[in-house]
């Protein structure tokens, strides 16, 4: 399922896994959460779910660049695609990241549930996530393959999705 991943950071911004935090904090839901790492889903035909989401602004998407991880085969992900999964992490993690990166290398949340969650607006964790992506507390199981240029990722957004 998270066999290859990207993430995307502006061009002169270059990626650096030391500033990379690992306190894992939720704040409120109008800010980013804080430490780990970001992914979202690679698809070779159109980037990813966050790259179309709009997160990145298309006509500028040639200042970004594009790091595409290969997955650990061993990578232990949480993964969340229903109401019943999320009960799991506040039942046995009490919603707290920092317990639940204890036992995962990662939390997935499905694109198909971010879209649930905002169409029925239920009170949720994930309510004011956008997308389908992945928040890394391990990044030793992410292995950079290649580096997309802004060229590349110009390309992704001029895909239409709507058929």
């Amino acid at each position: 399922m998270l066999e290859r991943q990207v993430h995307f950071r502006i061009e002169n911004d270059p990626l650096d896994f030391n500033k990379t935090i690992n306190n894992f904090k939720q704040p409120d839901p109008l800010r980013d959460r804080i430490g780990g790492f970001w992914t979202s889903t690679y698809h070779e035909t159109f980037g990813c779910e966050y790259l179309q989401s709009g997160k990145i602004f298309k006509p500028y998407a040639h200042i970004y660049k594009g790091y595409l991880f290969q997955v650990n085969s061993k990578t232990k992900a949480f993964c969340v695609s229903t109401q019943e999964d999320e009960i799991i992490l506040k039942e046995k993690y009490d919603s707290n990241f920092n317990h639940l990166a204890n036992d995962f290398d990662c939390i997935h949340v499905s694109g198909e549930y971010v879209k649930y969650l905002r169409k029925n607006r239920i009170n949720s964790n994930f309510l004011h996530w956008t997308c389908e992506c992945t928040w890394w507390f391990n990044i030793e199981m992410l292995k950079l393959i290649k580096v997309l240029d802004g060229e590349e990722i110009k390309k992704f957004t001029e895909v239409n999705l709507i058929k």
